[in-house]
C-alpha cells in the first residue's frame, strides 16, 4: 500500500473509535457518521488487494497462498480479541451486565462460539452479530477475499471485470434498497448502517468498487483524479458525508470514498502528503489492532460515562478510553498481529515456492509483496 493510503486507513480507524465514543461523550456528536469509515476500509481493501494480486492468481496453489496471507492478516488478532471478549463477558465484574451498543447480543450457548471462531458471525446467517461487535466487518471481508481470489482463478479479462462490476453495483443496490426500504432510514435515521442482515452488501459494494478503481487506475479519468483540486474536493466531500451524520447523504459514502482513494492512488499531491505524515503512518500500522481492541473497552466506557456528572468527568473518561484502547492495540499489534502476519506470509511464500519448483525455468513468477 502506498503511504497516503496507509495513512488514510489510520484516519478511518480513529474516526470509528471517535464514533463509538460519541454515544458516551456527547461533545463528540459531530462523529455521528463515523460508522461509515468501515466502508472506507472496504474500498481501501479492494483497491490494495486488486493492485497486489490481480493477474497473479492463476493456479489453485496461488489462490491457497493468497488465502493463507489473508487468513494470517485477519484471524490471529481477531481470535485473540474474541476470546478476551468472551472471558470478560463471563468473568469480569460489571462487563457482563452492560449490553453492547447497537443491539449486539451476548453468548448464550457453546454453539454461539462456532460463528465467532470461524469468522462467519458477520454473514447473513443470523440477524444478530454474536461476539465482539466490530468483527461483523472482518467476517465479511475475509469471505469477500475468498470470492475475489476465486474469480481471479476462474475468470479472465472482460469476464473478470464484468463479475467485479456486477458485484460492486449489485452490492451497492442491495445496500441502498435495504437502507431505504428494509430499514426505512429516511424516517428512522442511520442510513447505510446495516450489519448482520445487509452488512455483506456494504462489503461487496465498497470492496469491489475499490477493485474497479485498481483495475483502471492508469485510465486517464482516474489519473486526472490525482490533481490537487480533486484531492481537496474529495476530502471535503468525505468530511461532509461523515459530519452530516446518519442522514440520507450516507448513501453516497462508498462513491465519495472511492473518489478519494482514486485521487490518492499515485501517492502525490497535498492530501497525499497530509496522510503521509508520521502520525497517520503510525495510526495506519496500528489501525486493525485499534479497530478490534477499542471495542473491548466500550462497555466500561458506557458504564463510566453513565455515572459521570459533568462534561469534564466525561472528557476524562473519554481520554482514559482512548489511552486504554491505544495501549491494548499496541500490545495486540506487536505480539499478535505483526508476528503472526509475518509467519503466515512465510508459509505462503513457502507454499508458492513448492509450486514454483514445478514451473518451467523460462516462466516468470511475479514477486511476492502483497
Amino acid at each position: 500500500m502506498n503511504k497516503s493510503l496507509e495513512g488514510l486507513r489510520g484516519a478511518a480507524a480513529l474516526i470509528i473509535v471517535l464514533f463509538h465514543m460519541q454515544f458516551s461523550v456527547q461533545a463528540l456528536d459531530a462523529a455521528q457518521g463515523g460508522y461509515l469509515a468501515v466502508d472506507l476500509f472496504f474500498v481501501l481493501s479492494g483497491f490494495v488487494i486488486c493492485r497486489a494480486y490481480d493477474g497473479r492468481i492463476t493456479h489453485r496453489s496461488e489462490w491457497f497462498a493468497f488465502m493463507l496471507r489473508r487468513f494470517g492478516r485477519l484471524y490471529p488478532a481477531n481470535i485473540v480479541t474474541t476470546l478476551v471478549y468472551f472471558a470478560l463477558l463471563y468473568f469480569a465484574p460489571l462487563y457482563s451486565a452492560m449490553p453492547q451498543a447497537n443491539g449486539h447480543t451476548h453468548i448464550t450457548s457453546l454453539a454461539d462460539l462456532v460463528p465467532a471462531l470461524t469468522m462467519t458471525n458477520g454473514l447473513p446467517i443470523s440477524s444478530e452479530v454474536v461476539g465482539l461487535p466490530v468483527t461483523w466487518s472482518t467476517s465479511n471481508e475475509f469471505y469477500v477475499y475468498m470470492l475475489f481470489g476465486l474469480l481471479c482463478l476462474v475468470l479472465r479479462a472482460r469476464a473478470r471485470v464484468a463479475a467485479f462490476a456486477a458485484l460492486a453495483f449489485g452490492g451497492y443496490a442491495a445496500a441502498v434498497y435495504a437502507s431505504l426500504v428494509t430499514h426505512a432510514c429516511v424516517t428512522t435515521g442511520w442510513c447505510y448502517d446495516m450489519v448482520g442482515d445487509y452488512g455483506w452488501a456494504r462489503c461487496f459494494a465498497g470492496f469491489f468498487i475499490g477493485v474497479l478503481i485498481a483495475k483502471y487506475r492508469e485510465h486517464r479519468v482516474i489519473v486526472s483524479f490525482g490533481s490537487p483540486l480533486t484531492q481537496v474536493l474529495a476530502l471535503t466531500l468525505v468530511a461532509v458525508v461523515i459530519l452530516s451524520g446518519a442522514r440520507i447523504t450516507a448513501l453516497a459514502a462508498p462513491i465519495v470514498f472511492a473518489v478519494l482513494v482514486a485521487s490518492l492512488s499515485s501517492d502525490t499531491g497535498p492530501v497525499a502528503r497530509l496522510f503521509s505524515l508520521r502520525v497517520f503512518q503510525w495510526l495506519g500500522a496500528l489501525s486493525y489492532s485499534l479497530y478490534l481492541a477499542h471495542d473491548l473497552f466500550r462497555p466500561y466506557l458506557n458504564i463510566a460515562a453513565a455515572s459521570a456528572r459533568t462534561a469534564g468527568e466525561r472528557a476524562l473518561i473519554g481520554i482514559a478510553f482512548l489511552l486504554a484502547s491505544f495501549a491494548c492495540a499496541y500490545v495486540l499489534h506487536k505480539y499478535v498481529e505483526s508476528p503472526w502476519r509475518a509467519r503466515f506470509a512465510a508459509w505462503s511464500n513457502g507454499h508458492r515456492g513448492s509450486r514454483a519448483a514445478l514451473v518451467p525455468s523460462n516462466s516468470v513468477s511475479p514477486a511476492e509483496n502483497g
